[in-house]
């Protein structure tokens, strides 16, 4: 049985749950909370964040992540860090607000994340024990030794790789940069010291770069989580929450279900970075951990490039405070709001200052209306006194309104 840490929570959850009539008087009634909660069953911690997604007209976790002891996981149930200050219902030290993950290490350090599946987070100076949260769940004030600091007030820098993997000895998985980009993170899968296998993740997309093979373009959704003993790839699709495997026997072609339905909370994996295990909703699922490398079978280059496809937008989630652009499953990228600026993956946007309207084109083009009225696509200037953005069924900017009242196509 669940055990549910705030009852005004889960008020608060049931009413996101009701026709959207009764919040249309007050945009503010659609504003973000978190929700924090204890399963007894798998015996971790979730603490997840909803937005409203006016589109569609109900709330949606928008991020979560999941706590084991001192090991955070993210969405996608892969592990961010191993040096998490212990949990607890009255000391919380992982929180979601409005910018995103605050979290605080063993050691009292002060990280920050605006999405869970970043590939690396940020440090404040300000030294933390625990955070203490508003009435609507969120991160509120990060709690010092001496004193407090509210966590809008905390600033946030520097790029630090989500953990750190040992020296290679003979038959391991190793973790690291890939040319200086702490964004884009090279997995190498050795067998007695050599290097057999290695692929490439930045963002949703995953690569094998042993046989020039883009797996998420076979597996929409796709995350990378690691390998198990037999080289082979597995990817948890937490679109339609099925892990697979890739074989190595088969040169990574063929997307295997390993199972489905489920939502999974993290991997384990054992001390040389082998998935050993996933831990989900409907239970726990053993994996073979076993080496059993087939070196009669070394996969061939097949050709192809490592030129991620942009795709065109399907559906446009649009939250209060971001708007995600998705091709099918698969994630494009994000608009968010923060400080009242806009930034388009991650990269500030100049022009966007006090943005009443923003959103994401069918060609995957960012839009707003900034404080002056003025009308940007993809940050080139357009027009200006712009009234308003109309989207279509899908969630897209399709037109917008100036200021006599005409409506305008957004290509």
């Amino acid at each position: 049985m669940k055990k549910i840490v705030s009852m005004f929570l889960m008020v608060v959850l049931v009413l996101g749950m009701m026709s959207t009539t009764a919040f249309a008087a007050n945009a503010e009634d659609n504003s973000p909370y978190g929700f924090t909660w204890y399963d007894d069953n798998a015996h971790v911690w979730h603490v997840q964040y909803y937005e409203y997604d006016s589109r569609a007209g109900a709330y949606r976790i928008s991020d979560r992540v999941v706590i084991k002891d001192n090991l955070l996981y993210d969405m996608a149930g892969t592990l961010i860090v191993s040096d998490l200050a212990e949990f607890s219902e009255e000391k919380q030290t992982v929180v979601f607000d409005e910018d995103g993950l605050h979290f605080v290490s063993n050691a009292g350090e002060t990280r920050y994340m605006s999405e869970s599946i970043n590939n690396t987070y940020k440090v404040s100076s300000f030294v933390s024990k625990y955070f203490t949260t508003d009435v609507e769940g969120l991160g509120e004030k990060a709690i010092g030794k001496n004193s407090s600091k509210k966590l809008s007030s905390l600033t946030f820098s520097g790029s630090y790789l989500r953990h750190t993997d040992p020296a290679v000895t003979n038959s391991m998985v190793k973790m690291y940069a890939v040319e200086g980009d702490p964004e884009k993170i090279g997995y190498d899968a050795y067998y007695n010291g050599n290097i057999i296998v290695t692929t490439y993740a930045k963002d949703s997309n995953v690569w094998v770069e042993t046989v020039q093979r883009l797996l998420s373009d076979t597996c929409k959704g796709g995350k990378f989580v690691g390998y198990n003993g037999q080289y082979s790839v597995l990817l948890y699709d937490f679109t339609n929450l099925t892990v697979y495997e890739f074989w190595y026997k088969e040169g990574f072609l063929t997307a295997h279900p390993v199972v489905s339905n489920v939502i999974v909370y993290y991997f384990t994996k054992n001390a040389y970075g082998f998935i050993n295990g996933i831990v989900t909703d409907k239970g726990t699922y053993g994996v073979d951990e076993t080496i059993n490398f087939p070196a009669s079978q070394v996969p061939g280059n097949n050709g192809g490039n490592n030129t991620t496809p942009v795709g065109n937008v399907t559906e446009v989630k649009n939250f209060q405070s971001k708007s995600m652009a998705y091709d099918g499953a698969t994630h494009l990228g994000t608009l968010s709001l923060k400080s009242k600026k806009l930034y388009w993956k991650g990269v500030e946007q100049a022009n966007s200052y006090e943005s009443s309207e923003f959103g994401v084109t069918a060609s995957c083009r960012p839009v707003w209306i900034n404080g002056n009225d003025d009308l940007y696509v993809n940050g080139q200037f357009i027009a200006s006194n712009a009234l308003r953005l109309k989207y279509d069924d899908n969630g897209r900017v399709m037109q917008y309104k100036s200021s006599d009242g005409v409506w305008h196509n957004i290509d």
